[in-house]
């Protein structure tokens, strides 16, 4: 049975619109996903972005190990591949300031239950 203190002292986050996750894992190049998170941490900090705007973080092996470094935005929903810091900047303008999926880049759009919206503002099902 849980300490009623358990319940109580639970961990709190600062809201934030996006959530960012960039695959480290053992099988990609986890010190290259180092400087690339931290790289797009800087980027975003330039341009007057904190993480209760967008939260980036790295991520264990995200599953799919070809095409690296592997992105995912959420709530979109929306993966990337072959980031480097080209695609960083690309995606940060297009998509986390311009609302615009990188089709060039993206390879799955996982549209669960809950409206996307980027899909709404186009008028895309």
């Amino acid at each position: 049975m849980r300490d009623e203190r358990d319940m109580v002292n639970k961990p709190t986050l600062p809201n934030y619109q996006r959530h960012v996750l960039l695959c480290a894992g053992k099988q990609c190049d986890p010190e290259g996903a180092r400087a690339l998170v931290r790289y797009m941490k800087d980027a975003l900090a330039g341009l007057g972005i904190g993480p209760e705007r967008v939260r980036v973080n790295r991520a264990g092996c995200l599953g799919v190990c070809t095409q690296g470094a592997i992105m995912c935005i959420y709530p979109e929903a929306v993966w990337y591949c072959r980031v480097d810091q080209a695609a960083v900047d690309q995606i940060i303008r297009e998509h986390l300031l311009g609302d615009r999926i990188v089709e060039a880049l993206r390879f799955h759009h996982n549209r669960f239950a809950q409206p996307d919206p980027l899909q709404a503002e186009e008028g895309r099902p």
